[in-house]
This record gives structure tokens, sequence and C-alpha cells, in this order.
């Protein structure tokens, strides 16, 4: 993350340490934190973990998506605007494969589906989220036929089966230089045979 990590050990439990601000360690803390400390309970066993600016996402075994930390933009997923220092569950589904979440100004948070579907949800002040709305408290399809998804400062972009390269931000960006589709942040093909 910007200013803290979390880890998963081979047990599958998750770790988390740095700055505590806004929840962002999963537990109540201070904002310096620089010892490794458990999140949640050691019977949890976790998958994958994204650290953002100020917020943490991660996918536990039995496939369920958990955010915590702040969420002024809605970037925990959960239908609403506040922060959290323990990990919320993101809905009900129980087939997440993977999740990204944005660095730096950004609060966004995306996420993949077994099934190759694309949910982003949070910030959408660069149009990052690809279709043109407003922000998003609850995670939004963006697509299907997905095989990974990665979030920056100010867009994202995901590989297709295809092995086609979609991304989505505002055309003002030079991170992405010639990738930019389109001002409105409409997602569009960029890159033909990306690996």
């Amino acid at each position: 993350g910007y200013d803290h990590v979390c880890a998963i050990d081979k047990a599958a439990n998750l770790w988390c340490w740095g700055h505590g601000g806004s929840g962002r360690l999963g537990f109540a803390a201070g904002p310096l934190n620089g010892v490794p400390r458990l999140v949640a309970s050691t019977i949890d066993r976790w998958l994958e973990i994204a650290a953002g600016q100020q917020h943490t996402c991660g996918i536990k075994a039995d496939g369920s998506l958990w955010c915590w930390g702040q969420n002024k933009e809605g970037q925990l997923g959960v239908g609403n605007l506040d922060d959290s220092s323990i990990p919320i569950r993101v809905g009900h589904d129980q087939d997440w494969a993977t999740v990204s979440l944005g660095l730096e100004s950004d609060h966004l948070s995306c996420a993949s589906k077994v099934d190759g579907r694309i949910f982003c949800w949070g910030s959408n002040l660069n149009g990052q989220l690809g279709d043109g709305r407003g922000d998003q408290s609850i995670p939004t399809k963006i697509g299907d036929g997905y095989s990974s998804v990665a979030v920056g400062e100010a867009h994202s972009c995901a590989l297709k089966t295809d092995q086609t390269l979609w991304a989505g931000s505002a055309a003002a960006n030079p991170q992405l230089s010639e990738l930019i589709i389109s001002p409105a942040g409409q997602c569009s093909v960029c890159l033909d045979g990306a690996t």
C-alpha cells in the first residue's frame, strides 16, 4: 500500500503493519505500527490481499471478498461511506478470484471473479471505472471475459482472455500515453496481443 503493508503467511494467516489511520490495517491501531499483527482470527484463511492508499481488500479461502479502512468514496464496496477498522464482507458472493486497489490519490477497487467478470467500485473521478458514471459504493460490473485487472492512480486496465488489453482513464492522464481511449473514460480495446 501507500504507507502500510499486508502479507499472507504459509498458513494463510493475514498480517498487516505500517500506518494505521482510517482502519487500513484491519484492527484498531494508532498511526505507527512497525510490527506485523494478525488480522481477524486464526481460523480465517486468506488467498489474496491488496493494499491501497488508505484501504485494504482481501479474498478468503472460501472465495469471499472483504475490505476495510477509509471509505470516503465507497472504495470498500459495502454500500455506504463509513470507514471500518475491521474487515467487512463485500456482498455474499464466494467466487472472487483477484483484487486490485488504486494508490496515491485514487480510491478505487476492482476485482475479478472466477468466471472472468470484472467489477469495480469507489472513485470514478478520472473515468477509471470505464462506464461514464460517478462514484460507486457497491461492486459494479465492468465486463466479461477478463483474466486479470490492475488499478493505478487514475486509471484501470484489464487483460481479456483473448489477450487484448483494455483500459479506462481520463484522457488528460499522461501515465497511459497511447493507451488513452477516450475523454469520457469509456473502455475500448487498446493493444492487440498484449501479454
